[in-house]
């Protein structure tokens, strides 16, 4: 039996690697249990984005909430444009759908600006949605946070576009809530709650989870 070319176990072995640290990052977002939501919806939305992120030809943002609730629309929402809003009269339960149809609608909010909002029981509310009155600089007084700059403070590891700091803020001030997003500049796909990232597909930050998780070990 021939053994295998030294660079080849080596990449066997790097992707083995990253599949275990895939997992227990995953294991340590779902177990934190930062809050009530639905483990499984919280891991078919990283699933969806993963695959659309797989799939995509051009690269693309999104920006989901999952737990929102409708009492927050006036506070928290706007709609600019009623064309976006794909789910005024459509009725999707991300909890009752295939993952290959909940994939097909995704696909089709791709271009869309705003945000995608899915209530607790998983059911998409509003897609297009503008995101307000939610201040980062209340929300890193919430956390006690400060840094040279907003990215720095809220603890990215490069420099984030508004999509993000929104992001983090909205799972900070609206702390029930489990928030994702895909970067339109590099297709990093990151969840954050109550204002921390508890996932993320970029090394450095995937790393300093890492790091968090073997502490807490």
């Amino acid at each position: 039996m021939k053994t295998l070319p030294k660079t080849l176990t080596v990449f066997k072995n790097l992707i083995k690697k990253r599949e275990y640290d895939e997992e227990k990052i995953i294991r340590y977002f779902i177990e934190k249990k930062n809050n009530d939501l639905n483990p499984e919806i919280k891991l078919k939305i990283l699933e969806i984005l993963k695959n659309l992120v797989k799939r995509a030809k051009i690269e693309f943002g999104m920006l989901i909430v999952y737990g929102w609730k409708r009492e927050w629309n006036k506070i928290y929402a706007s709609i600019l444009d009623e064309t976006q809003n794909l789910f005024e009269t459509k009725d999707y339960n991300l909890g009752n759908v295939s993952l290959k149809k909940a994939i097909k609608i995704f696909t089709e909010l791709r271009e869309f600006d705003g945000a995608i909002l899915i209530n607790k029981d998983g059911k998409i509310l509003a897609s297009g949605a503008y995101l307000i009155n939610l201040n980062p600089l209340k929300a890193l007084e919430k956390l006690h946070k400060k840094g040279s700059d907003l990215s720095d403070a809220f603890g990215f590891k490069s420099k984030v576009h508004t999509r993000h700091i929104i992001a983090i803020t909205t799972s900070t001030i609206l702390d029930e809530t489990t928030v994702y997003t895909v970067s339109e500049e590099n297709s990093i796909i990151r969840i954050y709650e109550k204002g921390e990232i508890v996932y993320s597909t970029f090394l450095p930050e995937r790393k300093e989870i890492l790091e968090k998780i073997e502490s807490n070990s």
